[in-house]
């Protein structure tokens, strides 16, 4: 029996894989499935600049999908892909915003999720909080 935990993860690792499916195709827009933790990971790339909108789409009675639009600069994409770092096997969590950028000086893009929601862990370090790392948005 799985846990809701590995489940939750398991759901934003599809958005992930959906975003990275289409993030170095022509494709201006990519369809994923709909989700809680999708719709906050969306919220977080909109808020950011890496995506220009993203909307709700019922595909059926029963189903929802998120459109997510990407974000163009001179005919190229506002990133090239996420790279997922936390996983169910291997969760990574960062209590110490200071000391941990202080040796992992690369992660300072990275995605970290808080009890504020997804945020960078720039943001997270202002408002000195702590939370999983999640991933890293590749420019």
């Amino acid at each position: 029996m799985q846990s809701s935990v590995s489940s939750i993860d398991n759901r934003l690792s599809a958005c992930i894989a959906a975003l990275n499916l289409h993030s170095t195709s022509n494709e201006i827009s990519t369809r994923m499935r709909y989700s809680v933790d999708a719709l906050q990971f969306c919220a977080f790339l909109f808020r950011n600049g890496y995506i220009s909108s993203y909307h709700l789409e019922n595909v059926s009675t029963y189903s929802r999908a998120i459109r997510v639009f990407y974000k163009m600069h001179k005919n190229r994409k506002a990133f090239t892909g996420i790279r997922q770092i936390s996983r169910p096997g291997r969760r990574i969590f960062v209590k110490d915003v200071p000391t941990f950028l202080r040796h992992h000086k690369t992660y300072i893009d990275a995605v970290i999720s808080t009890s504020e929601g997804y945020m960078t862990i720039e943001q997270a370090l202002k408002r000195r909080l702590g939370g999983e790392l999640v991933a890293r948005v590749l420019v």
